[in-house]
């Protein structure tokens, strides 16, 4: 993840812009930028992060023998606070470290792209291509720069595929009961093995397919965006009672 802020250094660009672009917002009363707003928030809070934490964090405790099972209700696990502690910051880590990956994503994009007018980008590696005539701040910059940033996206691949894979059958394993954890085999946990297997899968055809991956992502940040807030607002719901029950 950190190719991406490399390629930012390399890149460069107009450092007072860049901080002032940074620090004060861009608003326009547009559809496309109410759009992307939405878009950019469903990306940062992505729902299936949500079913991912939380099964993640009750899977450790299985692991531990605080608990015996995921999936049954007496089985609450009592939490200390400095647990609670080392959560919020491994969260807190985590989102900050995230925000500057996006942060240089979004520098490179700008000043290289958009600034020359290549605004409509259909793949990464189009993406990667375009960046190598646009960067001369050394010799052969253009070159390092479109392999490191290909190198990013090969590194966000590998670990976007069991992420997102998994967080489908953890989140499909919470709404329908099933026995789920990649601690356990495929005979223990079977629906869950299948919904990852066949996620995979669908990822992998959708790429055969005729379909621009690129709005195709924004659009599902868009459906992100909208449905983060109400689950959002069921999980601290469930985390209050739980804690209220605990205390």
């Amino acid at each position: 993840m950190f190719a991406y802020v490399v390629t930012a250094i390399i890149v460069g660009g107009n450092v007072n812009q860049i901080l002032a672009a940074t620090l004060i917002p861009h608003i326009e009363l547009t559809p496309t930028f109410a759009m992307m707003f939405v878009a950019i928030f469903g990306g940062t809070l992505t729902p299936y992060a949500f079913f991912w934490q939380a099964s993640e964090e009750a899977e450790e405790d299985v692991d531990r023998h605080r608990i015996i099972e995921i999936s049954r209700e007496d089985n609450s696990p009592r939490i200390s606070k400095k647990e609670v502690r080392l959560m919020r910051s491994d969260v807190a880590i985590g989102m900050a470290l995230s925000q500057l990956v996006m942060w240089s994503i979004i520098t490179t994009t700008a000043t290289t792209l958009h600034h020359n007018g290549i605004t409509d980008i259909q793949t990464a590696d189009q993406a990667a291509r375009s960046l190598q005539p646009l960067v001369k701040t050394f010799p052969a910059a253009g070159e390092v720069s479109k392999t490191i940033f290909a190198l990013g996206i090969i590194g966000t691949g590998l670990l976007a595929i069991p992420v997102l894979a998994g967080a489908s059958g953890y989140a499909l394993s919470d709404v329908f009961g099933w026995k789920q954890g990649l601690g356990k085999t495929f005979k223990q946990a079977k629906s869950f093995h299948v919904v990852i297997a066949a996620s995979t899968v669908i990822g992998l055809l959708i790429n055969f397919a005729n379909i621009d991956p690129i709005r195709a992502l924004i659009y599902s940040a868009m459906i992100n965006g909208v449905i983060a807030a109400p689950i959002l607002i069921a999980v601290m719901k469930i985390a209050n009672d739980d804690f209220e029950r605990q205390g």
